[in-house]
């Protein structure tokens, strides 16, 4: 039997989630708290930045609404995910669970919804897909800043 829609994000997303850690993990541990040119981000930036995000999708999936404060302490929440590496990997596992959950539990009426957001309007669909781009394109950032000498 085919997968639904959200059967197919949730495990996307996990299997994301996953690999977003294990790359990290490899990195040498002096290496995830460096900056490439003293400008570009830490590795644990960049996991701490997921685990927000994600957070922050699990509460637009859940109140099917983009709240116009959704962002508004951004810097200072990703700053405090991002202390350690024991923080931020304990941020991104705990949030995963109620993430998955939120996403299993739409309906598919619920994909496609649209709301409103600051990019533009969004199916409830692409929202829900978010969090498995992100993880993605950081886990190949991070990749990078793994193997930079």
């Amino acid at each position: 039997m085919p997968k639904s829609v959200q059967e197919y994000i949730v495990g996307v997303t996990e299997k994301a989630a996953k690999e977003l850690l294990a790359v990290a993990l490899e990195t040498p541990e002096e290496r995830r708290v460096w900056s490439p040119l003293d400008k570009g981000r830490t590795v644990i930036d960049q996991v701490a930045e997921c685990a927000l995000l994600n957070g922050y999708t699990t509460q637009v999936i859940e109140d099917r609404n983009w709240a116009p404060t959704a962002f508004a302490n951004y810097g200072e929440e990703r700053a405090a995910i991002a202390k350690d590496w024991e923080t931020v990997s304990a941020a991104l596992e705990s949030g995963l669970p109620r993430l998955t959950a939120a996403i299993g539990g739409l309906s598919d009426e619920d994909l496609e919804l649209v709301l409103e957001t600051p990019f533009g309007p969004m199916s409830m669909e692409q929202i829900a897909s978010y969090p498995v781009w992100n993880m993605t394109y950081h886990q190949g950032q991070v990749t990078y800043v793994g193997i930079l000498n």
